[in-house]
């Protein structure tokens, strides 16, 4: 295997270490074994899907980690809106069922921002990938870092974005803020 394979494989296994991801784990072994069969490059075989089943299967993996940055967008429109209905619409049809008073606490959540805001972002994502024969299950945190004029906030967003065995589990599930300036939290689950 020539250096710059090995460079490859290297950064692909820090993504697996760093993201957490199984289908990046599925990455670097495919790229490894390619490699090692003569490829030219990662484009020659990674353009044709080889690895994957198909190639939305290897974009989704690039898709789904800004997911969270589409909700975090929505919490922040909806603090400056004071419109909580986006918001509420993010969590998954079963989170709307379980969690007690969910518009309630919605709102309860944009008045704990202290103003609006000046900043964000994104500290990390993780997941969890599951694949079976019931199909595939894919869970993720996203952490932000969001500064108004008066605070720092750590945000994390849990959700479901993938669930063929129940559908009504995709969408946010959990939503916690941690004030750094006051040491105070607010959790939606």
């Amino acid at each position: 295997m020539k250096k710059h394979h090995y460079a490859i494989a290297l950064g692909l296994l820090g993504l697996t270490v760093l993201g957490g991801c199984a289908q990046a784990g599925k990455l670097v072994e495919g790229v490894g074994q390619k490699l090692a069969e003569g490829a030219k490059s990662v484009r020659d075989w990674a353009a044709t899907g080889a690895l994957f089943q198909d190639r939305a299967s290897l974009l989704a993996l690039a898709d789904k980690s800004y997911v969270g940055d589409e909700y975090l967008e929505t919490i922040i429109a909806a603090t400056e809106s004071g419109d909580g209905e986006p918001v509420y619409e993010l969590f998954s049809p079963h989170a709307k069922e379980e969690i007690e008073d969910l518009r309630d606490e919605v709102e309860a959540l944009l008045a704990f921002f202290d103003g609006p805001v000046d900043t964000h972002e994104q500290r990390g994502s993780t997941d969890s990938l599951s694949t079976g024969k019931a199909g595939t299950v894919w869970k993720w945190r996203f952490s932000y870092t969001v500064t108004t004029s008066g605070s720092v906030y750590r945000v994390r967003i849990y959700a479901f974005t993938d669930d063929d065995t129940d559908a009504d589990n995709i969408g946010v599930y959990k939503i916690e803020v941690l004030n750094e300036k006051e040491g105070s939290s607010f959790v939606i689950e």
